[in-house]
């Protein structure tokens, strides 16, 4: 079977991730990926090609982030053209199946209905706002074969009490627990290479700097750590994005104010080797703000690492961080409340340990085996549901 993902961002995120982890165990049972990016900057494609995934590129529009209305009307405006280029790739690679990933981007559905394929939505998150979202689920009640939600959390801000007729299954990240785990002597070389101190406590991030991830609220509730503990020291490991350098110009400016000192607060990049990142961490903020995520891959890494998470309450998030258990879960946009969950966790090496200990058992719910034999489940449900639909029209 020839899978299809089609992917409307060529910047390489979570749910990306979690495709390419699965592409391996997939292809052992004669699933074969290939996946469609958009031919515009972004690592995606490279980072694709690591995994041995192959990647085609086209020109591809997407839902933007923003309230411009002339943005919406060009994504209108393409969408045809969009669709006819996807028909092409499905047909020229002989794709048995579509895969969808996020809600957002609804070309993936009608071209595949125009060609005949089952279709399998996911929904990743909680960005869409809601009157564009009300209209994509009509869509994906119209089109969806199957559909995945990263959390049961996104059943209920997605359908509330209505049902879907297609098949449903939730999943969440696909973490690789062999490469992900807690290693004493990444931590010391990490530190190292990145000059922070062997026996500092380090509160950390790590993700795309894009606003949906609130870096702001990170760095406000590091200046409140830092009033009560200097000693401590803080990490961002990240890309700048090209399409987001205001917003990273931005979180620089926050440091710049904040009054912190610069030394201690370190901006790693963007890192391929994510895996030892983590452990160089004492404790892992996760700041986003409302509509935003689902199930983050960076919460599930940092606790397959053995690092507690203090993390903002957006999307299905407190479903992989249980309060008080693998971490402290705080509202959205409170450096305040952020800060106050942190320094306990900063002040007691005990806590950590303990969460630490918790968090590596938590996440073994979300191995990359696990990922890929829900989606196995849900390409066959797929299958089976397209065969049963009568014909329709778009």
């Amino acid at each position: 079977m020839q899978l299809l993902p089609i992917l409307h961002y060529s910047v390489f995120g979570g749910p990306y991730v979690a495709i390419a982890r699965a592409s391996s165990l997939w292809a052992r049972s004669g699933i074969d990926t290939t996946v469609v990016l958009p031919n515009e900057p972004g690592n995606a494609a490279e980072r694709f090609a690591t995994y041995d995934v192959p990647t085609v590129r086209i020109p591809l529009h997407r839902m933007r982030a923003s309230r411009d209305l002339r943005l919406q009307l060009q994504l209108l405006a393409h969408f045809r053209g969009d669709v006819s280029r996807i028909r092409s790739v499905i047909s020229r690679q002989g794709a048995d199946l579509v895969l969808l990933g996020g809600l957002a981007n609804p070309h993936g559905a009608v071209a595949a209905h125009l060609e005949t394929r089952p279709v399998v939505w996911q929904i990743v998150d909680t960005r869409v706002p809601t009157p564009a979202k009300q209209v994509l689920m009509r869509m994906v009640e119209r089109f969806a074969d199957a559909v995945v939600f990263w959390g049961h959390g996104l059943i209920r801000q997605h359908l509330g009490s209505r049902s879907l007729a297609a098949p449903v299954f939730t999943c969440g990240p696909a973490i690789d627990l062999d490469r992900f785990h807690p290693s004493p002597s990444r931590r010391q070389t990490t530190r190292r290479k990145l000059g922070l101190p062997q026996d500092a406590v380090v509160v950390g991030s790590l993700g795309n700097i894009v606003p949906q991830k609130g870096l702001e609220y990170f760095v406000r509730a590091a200046a409140r750590i830092a009033q009560q503990r200097p000693d401590v020291w803080f990490l961002i490991v990240g890309p700048q994005l090209a399409t987001h350098r205001r917003y990273a110009a931005a979180i620089e400016d926050e440091v710049r104010m904040s009054g912190l000192p610069r030394e201690r607060f370190v901006f790693a990049g963007e890192r391929w080797d994510v895996e030892a990142m983590y452990p160089a961490m004492d404790i892992k903020l996760i700041t986003s703000v409302p509509a935003s995520e689902g199930i983050p891959q960076t919460a599930v890494e940092a606790m397959a690492c053995g690092v507690p998470i203090v993390t903002t309450d957006v999307g299905a998030i407190s479903e992989a961080v249980a309060d008080g258990v693998t971490g402290f879960v705080v509202p959205p946009r409170k450096p305040a409340a952020i800060a106050s969950a942190a320094l306990r966790l900063v002040d007691s090496s005990t806590l950590r340990s303990r969460f630490a200990a918790e968090g590596r058992r938590a996440a073994m719910r979300y191995s990359v085996e696990a990922y890929a034999g829900v989606h196995a489940e849900a390409f066959d449900a797929a299958i089976h549901h397209h065969c049963g639909r009568p014909p329709r029209s778009v």
